[in-house]
């Protein structure tokens, strides 16, 4: 449950003065908030998880400019939106370390892409392909 979703906004307070009320709705509210904190440690504390959020990340354009000329800015801005608070949920203090090592993770995997991408560009050179290309 997505904190500020409509299941978020559950907790009911039936009166304004009634204590009981606010203070269960206040538990309630936190009991989610809790909830979605410990569900995102959990997804970035594995390897496979990081790559999916980094990967979302990715698809909204956090690290790409969204400009365009045309209407179609909007809709970019709005994927853009969702992967900054996904990126913003994945920053906070107790998830900082877990986010950071992500970073890491996949700026490791594109090195070892490009150096794949390289290593097969010079075996096709060596094996006579003189471009490289195939």
């Amino acid at each position: 449950m997505l904190p500020g979703s409509k299941e978020d906004a559950v907790p009911v307070q039936r009166s304004a003065t009634d204590k009981r009320d606010i203070k269960r709705a206040t538990r309630r509210a936190k009991t989610t908030e809790e909830r979605w904190i410990d569900d995102m440690e959990s997804v970035l504390s594995t390897p496979a998880g990081r790559r999916v959020v980094w990967g979302w990340m990715s698809f909204c354009r956090v690290f790409e400019d969204t400009y365009e000329t045309s209407a179609r800015i909007h809709y970019n801005e709005g994927m853009r939106n969702v992967g900054l608070r996904l990126m913003q949920d994945c920053q906070l203090p107790q998830r900082g370390t877990l986010f950071f090592n992500m970073m890491k993770e996949m700026h490791d995997e594109a090195l070892r892409a490009e150096d794949a991408a390289r290593a097969l560009k010079v075996e096709r050179i060596s094996e006579g392909d003189d471009d490289g290309e195939g």
